[in-house]
């Protein structure tokens, strides 16, 4: 061995890792090198990843948790000057990247650390809404147009065997294992691109990226399966999340929106709303008689203690639906409709009027007062 292969170890801070699942692991003596005790760890940092003595990414998962809600704690700290928009760019540039890191790797962890993982999707959904916190989540991702970070690693580990497939990575990535099957028959079989399944006698080995990747693989479509570039494959994989979200809902800013935002999602402060979460037991209205349920379309278009600011309700927006109408026919024409264009736009309007449509929502909540900050 010449001289430029000499290793120097710093003994005082080298450390080492002893990997086992067993339940009773046995003693092992110090390792003594150089005359020095090497320091023995749980657990230890390569590459971004934490890997622990028991090959569990519990400890790696907690650790970006933690930095992700440190950062969240940042953006809740400006909620009131921010817009919506702007906390959602936040959240995918500081927050989600670092969930998104190494995330084919530890996709396979336990239904706790996954749950802790959307928690931080969750938190950075009502931060942005400002939603109440008992919102239903997939409601809440809905709105922001997000989809389930599990789903979203499932996405990530699909895109990654295709590129492995198409050799699109290092050869050494490309090459550990015979992945296809070879159609030896002069005629096409239906599912001739599949790849060969891996047999397992462990579930965390059966979990692992690989055998877990190919069979999401064979479950995909031939559309999906046979696509020609990987810009179409992504393209043909986020067109079946269905993310829908309006692009309207993440513009505007201030207490009215964030109101306007909870009618929408079907939880605010209306006694109807409350009642369906189990946090009141009354859901009818308070001030008008005849048991009337007070959800959304009774405080925009009924409830007679806002008829003087229901009046200039309709009068901006009949001129942007029907000028024509008078303000009575429209609101009796269809109070279901109508109520429904009021908190969630229309796609038949141009973004602009549906914008017009909520600055007079917004007035409209203002001037009742029946949300109080």
């Amino acid at each position: 061995m010449g001289p430029a292969m000499v290793c120097n170890i710093q003994c005082r801070k080298t450390e080492y890792l002893i990997i086992s699942k067993k339940k009773q692991i046995p003693h092992y003596p110090p390792l003594i090198l150089n005359n020095v005790n090497i320091k023995r760890v749980t657990c230890h940092k390569h590459l971004g990843l934490i890997l622990n003595d028991k090959l569990s990414w519990t400890d790696h998962i907690a650790d970006i948790c933690k930095k992700c809600h440190n950062k969240l704690n940042t953006i809740l700290r400006m909620r009131h000057i921010l817009p919506r928009l702007c906390i959602e760019k936040l959240y995918k540039t500081f927050v989600r990247s670092l969930l998104d890191y190494a995330d084919v790797i530890y996709d396979n962890c336990t239904s706790a650390d996954s749950a802790n993982i959307e928690h931080v999707q969750r938190r950075a959904c009502i931060i942005s809404t400002g939603a109440i916190r008992v919102t239903k989540h997939v409601t809440l991702l809905k709105e922001v147009g997000l989809e389930l970070l599990k789903t979203r690693r499932q996405v990530h580990r699909l895109t990654y065997l295709y590129k492995i497939k198409n050799h699109l990575v290092p050869d050494y990535l490309c090459n550990f294992h015979p992945l296809f099957h070879h159609n030896t028959e002069n005629y096409n079989l239906r599912r001739h691109a599949n790849l060969i399944p891996i047999r397992s006698r462990t579930v965390a080995y059966y979990n692992s990226f690989l055998l877990a990747t190919i069979r999401d693989w064979n479950s995909l479509s031939a559309e999906l399966i046979t696509a020609t570039s990987l810009a179409s494959f992504k393209r043909l994989l986020k067109k079946n999340l269905n993310l829908c979200s309006k692009k309207i809902y993440s513009r505007g800013h201030g207490y009215e929106k964030k109101i306007h935002t909870r009618l929408r999602l079907g939880l605010s402060a209306l006694n109807d709303h409350l009642y369906k979460y189990n946090l009141t037991l009354n859901r009818f209205c308070d001030f008008c008689p005849g048991n009337c349920i007070e959800n959304t379309e009774h405080y925009l278009i009924h409830c007679a203690r806002y008829t003087n600011y229901r009046i200039t309700l309709l009068l901006g927006i009949k001129n942007l639906l029907c000028p024509d109408i008078n303000i009575a026919m429209l609101r009796d024409l269809c109070p279901n409709y109508l109520s429904k264009i009021l908190i969630e736009g229309s796609d038949d309007l141009s973004d602009d009027t549906n914008l017009e449509l909520f600055e007079c929502v917004f007035r409209f909540i203002k001037s009742s007062n029946r949300f109080s900050r």
